[in-house]
């Protein structure tokens, strides 16, 4: 498996801490991490190479509340070096790439 967090089968490969986003996906669903951390951590890990199949193998339910967030956060060109991370201790910074990738996913379905 790659080390880098864009690669991977179907895109929900591990990131450094072994952790994919499936995985994300289960602890969320078993109460471990909130709405706001899968939606954070599903964000980082999108590269240009991997949205389109990120977005397809999210599940329903979790595909369009992450989607109205990502708009809402997102979709619009602030640049990257413009948005602060929130969190505690241990808080990873956001690739710029992610934001490429995402704006780049909702620009397609604008035809843009």
């Amino acid at each position: 498996m790659s080390e880098d967090p864009g690669e991977g089968a179907q895109g929900m490969d591990a990131a450094a801490d072994g952790q994919t986003i499936a995985d994300m996906i289960a602890s969320y669903q078993a109460g471990m991490h909130t709405r706001w951390e899968l939606h954070a951590e599903i964000f980082r890990r999108l590269r240009l190479r991997n949205v389109d199949s990120v977005m397809a193998a999210l599940p329903p339910d979790i595909a369009g509340p992450f989607i109205e967030w990502a708009r809402e956060n997102y979709d619009n060109t602030i640049p990257p070096s413009e948005f602060i991370a929130i969190g505690g201790e241990g808080v990873l910074e956001t690739p710029d790439e992610a934001f490429d990738a995402i704006r780049a996913w909702f620009a397609a379905r604008r035809g843009t």
